[in-house]
């Protein structure tokens, strides 16, 4: 199952592209975001939003949207079933392109402050 683990970094106002994770022949990749860490997504208010897409690559020069999620509201989100905030952020895609060799991420932050972010994106 090959994995790339995305170190504690703080993603600045704008486009961060993620270095390409190599999935050959796997159909379905997830992003799990840890919303917990300092200055990460539920330590912000919902004036702060990411964009992410999952793209794919058959050959790490051309890049493929495979799914976006928009508007991805910072600030603690209420689990109503546990009164507690969640803990983590998943974007997964599943039938990833067959020709694809790689994936990456791209986040785009809104909002007056940069988001701190740490996880990984795991391909099978």
């Amino acid at each position: 199952m090959p994995t790339l683990t995305i170190p504690l970094v703080s993603l600045p106002v704008g486009q961060t592209v993620t270095s390409p994770l190599t999935v050959g022949g796997n159909t379905q990749a997830v992003i799990t975001l840890d919303k917990t860490v300092v200055g990460g997504m539920n330590s912000l208010t919902s004036d702060s939003s990411m964009d992410i897409t999952i793209q794919s690559s058959p050959d790490g020069v051309t890049w493929n949207n495979e799914v976006e999620d928009e508007g991805i509201v910072c600030g603690p989100i209420i689990n109503y079933r546990t009164s507690l905030p969640y803990t983590s952020f998943n974007l997964q895609v599943t039938g990833l392109d067959p020709a694809a060799t790689k994936v990456r991420a791209v986040v785009v932050v809104t909002g007056p402050s940069p988001v701190a972010v740490a996880g990984t994106i795991v391909a099978t």
